[in-house]
């Protein structure tokens, strides 16, 4: 069982921004520049993965000279054009992308002009709503609503993203009110990924909508979606949700449930620049420890037909800069490491955040660092169950955790090793056990060698803000 420590594309591929680049169509060859063609390419395709604490390959992509010095001295326009090991790994990005790169560095690498302020983001005014008149919502009767029951449990299962696989993940998925259902993915320093279903007024209909987003690397973004499909049979329930703003054909998601079964699959066209929406993300899974999601909704009275956010008078206009006057997708995006998760919210324009969120809660993890694991990566463990045993060793089985244990981690961020705090942002309340690993023998997943905290209760109450802090992380397994 090797796939805890999970891979930062995970999260990667899901928050990348909008930020499309000049075309060598529109830009003549000579005056390609960082700030205008190349910087945008960069982000589009580079940052999420080469930025941070702990980026990828041990090397920043955030400024221009990281990204000269590693085209003028690295191995950037070999592996941006290298078919068998590309970069990014989801596939070589477009030919036009490449050869400006190289046209860039063939003509001295040109800085251009100053970066507008990047606080303006918002616009003075914004249309009232963003419609799309090819996009047809679902109205939602007594059959539809069964979605809000088939979405409950902790989703454990593969997942395959960006032409990569991996055997083991997991969605916690919870009501946090009447009509709203929420899971996340806490990736630790990269960031996280959440995407949550609710009951909307929206475009005169009473549907089901969905929230998708997450924080990376100092990048916001949050999508909605809208419910614009539905095919309910014995067998199967099949539900597909679009772009609330672009529809099916920026990108969307779709859910089949067949029993205890779920296979969810989502489409991006990277909000257009990549034409047609293709495969991103690939999530089968089976339904696990009901009884934790059934708490929640006998307490919240779920699922109903209450509506729990309106859009009746539409979306605001998202805004991606004044250099973008079409916007293809209800997207809202801001990007500033400096800021605060609230902060990068409302300077996104998001009209539903972290704030307007009910019943979850955050838990902050203080940790004590010592000189045996103050090089090694740390993994914060919530799960049902404690890991360790009396003694506070990992309980293994076949020299790697119990798979019953394991398929009980409903949360499992990974820390850099300079890193001794971190926050759940969006925590379902409940009961826990809180169990941290140093990862000291730098295998990647949890196994002999490495050092652990005794796994320690922890109660988590609605709409709270509390916090631990972890020592003696100093037992040998």
């Amino acid at each position: 069982m090797k796939a805890l420590l999970i891979p930062t594309t995970i999260v990667t591929a899901s928050l990348l921004t909008c930020q499309p680049p000049r075309s060598i169509s529109d830009t003549g060859k000579d005056d390609i520049t960082y700030q205008e063609t190349i910087g945008p390419i960069i982000k589009n395709y580079c940052i999420s993965c080469h930025s941070g604490n702990d980026p990828s390959g041990g090397f920043s992509l955030t400024s221009y000279k990281n990204v000269r010095f590693q085209t003028e001295e690295g191995r950037l326009l070999s592996r941006i054009n290298d078919k068998m090991d590309p970069m990014p790994q989801s596939g070589l990005m477009p030919k036009e992308k490449r050869l400006a790169i190289e046209l860039w560095a063939k003509n001295g690498f040109p800085l251009g002009s100053e970066k507008k302020d990047e606080t303006s983001w918002l616009m003075d005014k914004k249309p009232d709503s963003v419609l799309n008149s090819t996009m047809r919502p679902i109205e939602i009767d007594e059959d539809v609503l069964i979605f809000f029951d088939l979405m409950q449990g902790h989703w454990v299962g593969n997942i395959q993203i960006m032409g990569q696989k991996y055997n083991w993940f997991a969605f916690d998925y919870r009501p946090i009110s009447s009509s709203h259902i929420h899971g996340i993915f806490e990736g630790g320093t990269m960031g996280n990924l959440f995407t949550s279903f609710f009951i909307a007024k929206f475009e005169g209909k009473t549907t089901i909508m969905a929230r998708n987003g997450g924080i990376l690397n100092g990048i916001y973004r949050t999508s909605y979606f809208v419910l614009d499909q539905v095919e309910l049979s014995e067998h199967s329930k099949y539900f597909r949700l679009v772009d609330a703003y672009g529809g099916k054909e920026i990108m969307w998601m779709e859910l089949e449930f067949v029993k205890d079964e779920l296979k969810f699959n989502s489409y991006t066209s990277r909000f257009g620049l990549n034409g047609k929406p293709t495969l991103h993300m690939k999530f089968a899974a089976t339904r696990k420890h009901a009884e934790v999601s059934g708490r929640a909704a006998s307490i919240l009275n779920y699922p109903s037909r209450e509506i729990a956010v309106d859009f009746s008078k539409g979306l605001p206009y998202p805004n991606w800069g004044e250099e973008y006057a079409v916007v293809t997708s209800a997207s809202y995006i801001y990007s500033d490491r400096g800021e605060d998760l609230q902060t990068l919210a409302d300077l996104s324009g998001d009209p539903y955040s972290i704030k307007d969120i009910p019943y979850l809660s955050k838990l902050r993890v203080q940790l004590e660092s010592n000189e045996k694991i103050k090089n090694a990566k740390l993994l914060l463990y919530l799960s049902l169950e404690p890991l360790t045993d009396d003694q506070g060793k990992i309980i293994m089985e076949y020299g790697h955790v119990n798979q019953k244990l394991f398929d009980g981690i409903l949360s499992f961020p990974e820390l850099t090793s300079n890193e001794t705090q971190f926050t759940f942002t969006y925590l379902h309340p409940g009961n826990y056990y809180l169990t941290i690993v140093a990862d000291v023998n730098g295998d990647g997943f949890v196994s002999e060698g490495d050092l652990s905290s005794k796994s320690r209760f922890v109660r988590v109450d609605p709409e709270s803000i509390q916090s631990i802090k972890v020592e003696n992380i100093l037992i040998q397994n």
